[in-house]
Parts: structure tokens; sequence; C-alpha cells
């Protein structure tokens, strides 16, 4: 849809994931609860290896929601004094493929990185970026005023951080249901190894990644 023909596109779509979140946790909350009455209560460990403040933020937010489920969550600090300082957003030509790219999607940590000079009327904008403000809040890599020259933009705080959160939860109460049923062992092992190979396929960029699905066959 990227080109010059935006006349009947929406702009300023706020991309919430709050909703769907919701729902998520509901489910997760309901079945965690159905483990508990059995002597299994789910339990999540999440490693926590920088003083990054932007993935502290994330791993208390993920504390939270998995208390409010019901499940238990310990948070292992190794915090080797790695920081994301470095990081640099230097793709070459970032306007250009910014401005070709049907859906951006932003991680960098970088507040304003990405302006209204990278998008058109018809980007769908993924932030994903998390800056912790002074005043205690976040903020993403979009500026504030792409919201309103876009299809679509997903809001830091409340956009894909609830989602990921939530799913997060959920395989963790899925994966206590297996070890239940299935007891431990070579399979069970198996299966976390399989688990392991299918979250290789969610991506975390130190970069803007631009995606434009491929054009269809005549």
């Amino acid at each position: 849809m990227s080109g010059d023909n935006h006349a009947a596109i929406d702009r300023g779509r706020r991309l919430s994931g709050k909703e769907l979140a919701a729902a998520i946790r509901a489910r997760v909350a309901s079945a965690a609860a159905a483990l508990t009455t059995t002597g299994r209560t789910p339990r999540l460990a999440v490693v926590l290896a920088t003083k990054d403040e932007s993935a502290a933020w994330y791993v208390r937010s993920i504390a939270k929601a998995a208390a409010a489920v019901g499940i238990s969550c310990d948070v292992v600090d190794l915090a080797p004094g790695a920081t994301a300082d470095d990081i640099r957003g230097t793709t070459r030509d970032l306007t250009e493929h910014c401005r070709r790219a049907d859906v951006l999607v932003a991680a960098v940590g970088r507040p304003g990185l990405v302006t209204a000079q990278h998008v058109t009327p018809s980007s769908i904008v993924i932030d994903v970026g998390t800056t912790p403000t002074e005043d205690g809040g976040l903020a993403g890599d979009v500026a504030p005023e792409v919201a309103a020259l876009v299809s679509g933009l997903t809001p830091v705080p409340g956009g894909v951080g609830p989602v990921t959160t939530a799913l997060l939860l959920e395989h963790t109460v899925r994966a206590t249901g297996e070890a239940t049923t299935r007891g431990t062992g070579g399979d069970m092992e198996d299966s976390y190894k399989e688990r392991a190979r299918a979250a290789l396929n969610v991506v975390e960029c130190q970069g803007v990644l631009s995606w434009r699905p491929p054009t269809s066959s005549p």
C-alpha cells in the first residue's frame, strides 16, 4: 500500500495492546488457578543480566503481571554492568528504507528516532522502544507527531509490552500443565528445547527493522 495512493486511508489509529493482553491474562489466570488446585503452582524465572533501566522496568512489569494472575515469579539479577548505551540506529539510508516499508518496527531505545520524514500515510508503525523518563514513565522510539501522520501506531506504554508479557505468562502456565500431565524426563526436556527453538522466531532488534510484504505474482 505504500506509494502515493493515500486518499482513503484513515490516519492516527491507536493500536493498543491492552485489550488483547487483558483477554490473554484472563485466560491465564483461570488456567493458573486450576493448576494450583492440583498442587502445581506455575513458576516463572526471569534473568536480568544488565543494569539498563529499560530492561529493569520491563522485568518489574512482568513480575507484577505474574502476581496478578497467580504465577510465582522469581527475578534473578545478574547485573554484570552491561548497558545499551552503545546501541546506535546506524542503518544506511534509514529514511528511504523506512518510507518504503508498509510495516515499520522501531526497537532502538532512542526517543524520537522515528519522525515524520520516516513514514508515509499508509505506514503501520510498531514502537518497541522503551526509554525510562524522569517522571517514571516510558518513552518509545517514535516521535509524538508521527501518530497523526500514519495509518496506525502502537503506543508506549500500552502497545507491544502488555501483549508480550501476557503471552509469556500464558506459556508459563502451559509449560506447567505439560509438566503435570507428562511428568519429567527426556520427553519434557525435548519439549522445552522445541519451545526454545520456536522462541528464536521472535527477534529483538538493536536498530530499526523495516518490512514489506512480498509482491504477489500475477
